[in-house]
């Protein structure tokens, strides 16, 4: 079985068209970090003896990412565009290939752009789902 590798996996920003909404991905990305975390809430009482008790609740996804700026971009003149927005929301989409690993609509809460002498210009996003992703699945395989 092969191993998944990071070249494989690609971010899209939505053009927020519908019915059919087109995705473009955003240009020169390097990384892509997706976590996925739930808040932790202690259940024990003092019937449980020496054991805490925990159960877990809610779903936090972040999606952290960054790249190097190549211009022009149509993905990223959308990042900036959906920053320029109020509220700064736009569908990220996640392939890997042809099949979609993630697909939903964002809040964009960050887009910070380095401009260091004698260097590639870089950029970093931060996206958190804005509803309920219609596709969430990191290990979803073609058909």
């Amino acid at each position: 079985m092969p191993v998944l590798r990071g070249k494989d996996v690609r971010v899209l920003i939505g053009d927020g068209a519908t019915p059919s909404e087109a995705f473009d991905p955003i240009g020169g990305e390097v990384t892509l970090q997706w976590g996925d975390s739930s808040a932790e809430f202690d259940t024990s009482s003092k019937d449980d003896g020496e054991f805490n008790l925990v159960s877990y609740a809610g779903r936090s996804i972040r999606f952290t990412m960054n790249g190097k700026v190549k211009l022009p971009d149509d993905g990223y003149e959308r990042l900036i565009a959906v920053r320029n927005s109020s509220p700064p929301e736009a569908t990220l989409q996640i392939k890997r290939g042809t099949v979609i690993l993630y697909q939903g609509l964002c809040g964009w809460g960050s887009n910070d752009t380095d401009f260091t002498n004698n260097q590639a210009g870089t950029w970093s996003a931060i996206a958190a789902p804005a509803a309920v992703p219609t596709i969430n699945n990191l290990a979803a395989v073609a058909p």
